[in-house]
């Protein structure tokens, strides 16, 4: 950016000087040396741009602020090699999928370690995003009739459940919601299985363009509501959780081990991992802990019924999870506290609503904190993201104001600008609406990266016919490629996979590629 302004105020300011010269009613000398009320113009004209363009540069140099945080590079660890037969292969959210010349489909891992046979005629992704878990809805029978043939399988192929259900959905890690359809229905309130929306545009015969909404079912092509049952699997038992199940569509969710859902007459029922009903009064959590008070003493449980703490709730109460954190309201003043999980206080009193959390701070009426209290900028956000690479780096936002701090929450680099310069989300920056973006180089604090964002820190960067990877923090080749094309995939245990597909005779091939994890170097 800098650059092109000084360059721009460069050619206006020799333009104007052009100008001034041709219309200041001076005469030139025979040898073109300029008279002196001429050289007097272009001192003055000379000296204003200069100070015009030492302003432009203040003020460019003032979007992208530089601070004294530091990353550590990345590195890439091979972990696996791929290379089969196949017809298609596409990475879904639980793993990959790959069909076969003859039409039938298989599943494989996102660390290709295996693959499993290719014998399903209709294969998803069983429906959580990207969370390392891997399982998959399937279909052996081409019988479009009979809606009860889906089944569940793992991402090596084996057998969850038999394809005999309508429909199958992940809940959560453990649970899956399992559908058994009866019969046809029109009246809504008495349908348990409803085929997925599908909105097509159509053209009426004056040209009028209208939505009109069909109910469709992916596999059969078939509009339908249906009676039936729902029922809850669980993984690690590996049965249908015990009294967890109804004939009318309720709310249903699942928070670690605990499954909650409305009855038939609307009251709320919270079932253990046991399938026992809860009576207690205890606070389940977002991330299925939960807060129990027996014989007046407050403690804090994980998931498996582990106590992880207790604390004393004449001094605070807990109430939510904000990940990493458990977030504590002060009983004395209502402020807030927040704690991990050894039950030790890591922030300073909260006075204020707390809109984000990350590992490294927090966001209370759009002032960024560090954890002691500390403001960590003057500049105002909304939200902040912890990085999924080991969480050593956070982003805050707001609007197109950025900034980036590490792990110590001290500030690396900072921009304030229109969006229509600068684009960003997440930790991908960049500069510019034209392929290659200038991408910005976390180590230098410039955007001189030439390329493509495939993943927060990782720039696709074409070199020949094939490309390199660039890691954006530090600015150095993160790897020296005859790749193809590269893909990522960020999984909820903290790994990220990078798929480098092998270029073959000019042509990327999909089925025939290299996987990588992407950690941090040291």
């Amino acid at each position: 950016m800098k650059k092109r302004v000084l360059c721009a105020l460069f050619a206006a300011a020799l333009l104007a000087t052009s100008v001034m010269a041709g219309c200041s009613g001076g005469e030139a000398s025979a040898n073109n040396t300029p008279s002196s009320s001429q050289a007097d113009d272009s001192k003055n004209d000379a000296s204003t741009a200069e100070s015009q363009a030492s302003d432009t540069e203040s003020q460019a140099s003032s979007l992208l602020s530089l601070g004294s945080g530091t990353l550590a590079g990345l590195k890439a660890t091979k972990v696996n090699s791929v290379s089969f037969e196949a017809k298609s292969v596409i990475r879904e959210s639980a793993g990959f999928i790959y069909e076969t010349d003859d039409g039938k489909f298989g599943v494989m891992p996102f660390d290709g370690s295996a693959r499993s046979d290719a014998k399903y005629v209709n294969v998803n992704s069983a429906g959580m995003p990207e969370n390392g878990t891997g399982y998959f809805t399937v279909r052996t029978s081409t019988d479009t009739s009979n809606v009860n043939n889906v089944g569940l399988i793992d991402d090596k192929g084996n057998e969850i459940l038999p394809c005999k259900y309508a429909f199958i959905s992940q809940l959560n890690e453990r649970y899956f919601k399992v559908i058994t359809a009866d019969k046809e229905t029109t009246s809504k309130g008495d349908a348990v299985y409803e085929v997925e929306e599908e909105l097509t545009l159509s053209t009426s015969l004056d040209n009028t363009v209208y939505v009109e909404t069909v109910k469709k079912d992916e596999f059969t092509g078939k509009a339908a509501m249906y009676t039936g049952k729902w029922e809850v699997y669980d993984l690690k038992n590996k049965a249908m959780v015990k009294d967890a199940a109804g004939t009318k569509p309720r709310s249903l969710k699942a928070l670690g081990q605990f499954i909650i859902f409305d009855d038939e007459n609307n009251n709320e029922i919270r079932l253990n991992g046991s399938g026992s009903a809860i009576t207690d009064s205890r606070t389940i959590l977002s991330n299925g802990d939960y807060v129990l008070e027996i014989n007046g003493k407050s403690a804090v449980y994980d998931s498996e019924d582990r106590r992880l703490f207790n604390f004393n709730s004449s001094e605070y109460s807990i109430y939510s999870f904000e990940d990493p954190y458990y977030v504590g309201r002060i009983e004395s003043n209502n402020n807030f506290v927040l704690i991990n999980e050894q039950g030790e206080t890591v922030s300073a009193e909260i006075d204020g609503y707390i809109s984000s959390v990350a590992p490294q701070g927090y966001i209370s009426d759009e002032v960024l904190y560090k954890l002691d209290g500390t403001p960590m900028s003057d500049q105002r956000f909304t939200s902040i993201k912890a990085d999924t690479v080991n969480k050593d780096a956070c982003v805050a936002y707001k609007g197109s104001v950025y900034a980036v701090f590490d792990s110590e929450g001290n500030l690396i680099v900072s921009c304030n600008t229109d969006e229509d310069e600068i684009k960003g989300s997440d930790f991908k920056f960049f500069k510019g609406a034209t392929s290659p973006y200038q991408c910005l180089n976390f180590g230098s604090g410039e955007y001189n990266i030439e390329g493509t964002f495939i993943e927060d820190w990782l720039v696709q960067q074409e070199a020949g016919k094939v490309y390199d990877i660039i890691d954006s923090r530090t600015g150095e080749k993160l790897l020296n490629s005859s790749y193809g094309k590269y893909d990522t995939c960020k999984t909820k245990n903290g790994k990220m996979y990078l798929y480098a597909y092998n270029s073959i005779n000019g042509s990327t091939s999909y089925s025939d590629f290299d996987v990588y994890t992407v950690s941090i170097n040291g």
